[in-house]
Parts: structure tokens; sequence; C-alpha cells
């Protein structure tokens, strides 16, 4: 079983997404917690996401759980993909060549590069 598998069966388990998300973000520390964030991602919906947005960096300091949940509604939402952005897009573009996110689901980060490909 993988880290995502994991995790997709234990938010499959938990009464509440966002706290489990809280608890388990790896935050303050020097990494937060990919393979959740992608679990999550795969099981929510637009209803899951977007309340997450509400933390704002103002609510939501560098490093913090909080931080978390807006990154897992951030990217759940497909938001920076297929911004108009171009310093958006180049983050994107740029994080996606990170061998851990290779390493954990080469075929998401294709499917991710193959959008960013379409919008240039």
């Amino acid at each position: 079983m993988t880290k995502k598998e994991y995790y997709e069966h234990e938010l499959g388990l938990a009464d509440d997404w966002t706290e489990y998300l809280l608890k388990h973000s790896n935050l303050p520390g020097p990494r937060a917690n990919i393979e959740l964030m992608q679990a999550f991602v795969e099981m929510g919906s637009e209803i899951d996401f977007i309340p997450l947005l509400d933390n704002t960096p103002e609510l939501a300091p560098v490093n913090s759980p909080e931080e978390f949940l807006a990154f897992c509604g951030t990217v759940g939402l497909g938001e920076l993909v297929k911004s108009d952005d171009p310093d958006l897009v180049r983050i994107v573009r740029e994080n996606l060549k990170k061998n851990r996110l290779i390493k954990m689901d080469q075929d998401w980060v294709a499917r991710l590069m193959s959008v960013l490909k379409s919008t240039e």
C-alpha cells in the first residue's frame, strides 16, 4: 500500500476531513504531506475545496497546518494549472519537475504537465 492509498483509506474513515488534514499536514516542518494532499484532492470535490480557500495568509501563516488547508483547496480546484498568470504557471511547472512529486505519482505529474502545455 502506498502512502497515498493509506491516506485515501484513512480519509474514507474520517468524520471530518479538515481536522484530519490539519492533524496530518506535517506542518510546521520541512515538508508538507504531499501524499495526503493528493489523496484528498482525488477524493474530494469543489464543495470540499472551496471552504479551504478561506485560509488566507493572515489566517494561515507560512509553515502552519492552516496553510496546508489552503494548499489542498488550491490544488483541488486546479486554480494554478490553468491560470492566466504566467508567474503562477511557471511556479507550478517548476514544482512539477521535483523528483519527490514524480516519484509519488508519475501519471499525475504527466497529466498536469499536459494541461500546462495545452495552455501555452
